[in-house]
């Protein structure tokens, strides 16, 4: 089923611009219609209907259902239509160490060292189909637990008038009220944005929710963290984001910073903003890891296989939608 409109769940209306290669966007011709448009309409989300139209009168289709599997079969195609850069340097300097990768040392080794005391995922794609097989414990995050989420949870108790701070669940320690406080419901994503500033700290990797955080309205402040994904060198301290060491032991301090220097802390918000809409839309996110893929692939001495004990991950699927993948490459 191709739609013939584009679905946009949206929270904030603003400027709008439809950019495709190839194509002459008419603004006369597009179509913008939807509840979402009325500034009195009360719905959980906002939400319009976009019909792309270009100069010669010609709709622009080929949004399938998210639940279709209807790939680009040219993959020059894919990355020509998004765009995408030939190569980024932290994909250099993390495969800088493997210049060639051996798939079938790799498995052996990296389940000997880090799949018995930690917890790993070893993962191998095979005909565009991917496979999974998990191995040892949540250890980790059990140190990460006790270190450091219970201490900012202290941290709040101590001072309610600084830190909103609650723990939703106890999974690797005692629950105890009485030091912790009452366990909380979980907040929505969208609510977190009701306060002016968010903390992000690790987990057992790097705090996934950061790049969402950074591009909300509030500001943001980040633990230092040898973790990282694939854009945090391109951030900067004091620009980006309001830095906070490992141990917490500053974080009120440049709390108290941002409170007195609120313009100053505004800017870094609006700019951590930027960044975000910039350099981590859903089109970044996928160029990235094509180009990452292409070249672990290119360095592979051995080719994947399907180990023992794997699971087949699945594409989502709905029965409800009808399929017909009618795109053709070009």
């Amino acid at each position: 089923m191709i739609l013939n409109y584009l679905y946009l769940l949206v929270l904030k209306v603003g400027l709008i611009c439809i950019c495709v290669r190839g194509w002459t966007i008419s603004r006369k011709k597009t179509m913008i219609w939807g509840p979402g448009l009325e500034n009195d309409a009360v719905l959980p989300a906002r939400y319009f209907f976009i019909q792309a139209v270009d100069t010669q009168g010609r709709n622009l289709d080929g949004v399938y259902h998210e639940g279709c599997y209807c790939p680009q079969e040219e993959p020059v195609h894919w990355e020509t239509a998004l765009n995408c850069p030939m190569n980024y340097t932290q994909i250099n300097r993390d495969l800088y160490n493997f210049p060639k990768i051996n798939l079938k040392r790799l498995a052996k080794e990296g389940v000997d060292r880090f799949g018995i005391h930690n917890a790993l995922c070893h993962y191998s794609v095979v005909n565009n189909k991917i496979y999974r097989k998990t191995h040892g414990e949540h250890v980790g995050f059990s140190m990460f637990m006790d270190n450091i989420l219970l201490s900012m949870v202290i941290m709040g108790r101590k001072k309610p008038e600084l830190y909103d701070v609650a723990l939703t669940n106890f999974f690797f320690f005692p629950y105890d009220e009485k030091k912790y406080g009452p366990k909380m419901k979980h907040i929505s994503f969208f609510d977190f944005f009701k306060w002016k500033y968010q903390i992000n700290i690790d987990g057992t990797v790097a705090a996934y929710r950061f790049p969402y955080l950074i591009a909300g309205d509030a500001v943001v402040f980040k633990q230092d963290s040898n973790y990282y994904e694939h854009f945090y060198k391109e951030l900067k301290p004091w620009v980006h984001y309001i830095p906070f060491k490992r141990d917490l032991s500053d974080i009120e301090d440049k709390l108290n910073w941002a409170i007195h220097n609120d313009q100053k802390a505004q800017k870094i918000a609006q700019q951590a903003q930027q960044f975000a809409r910039e350099n981590l839309q859903a089109r970044d996110v996928f160029c990235y890891h094509w180009v990452l893929f292409k070249e672990y692939a290119r360095r592979q001495s051995t080719k994947p296989k399907i180990h023992k004990g794997m699971e087949h991950i699945k594409q989502p699927d709905d029965h409800e939608s009808q399929c017909d993948c009618l795109r053709r490459p070009n």
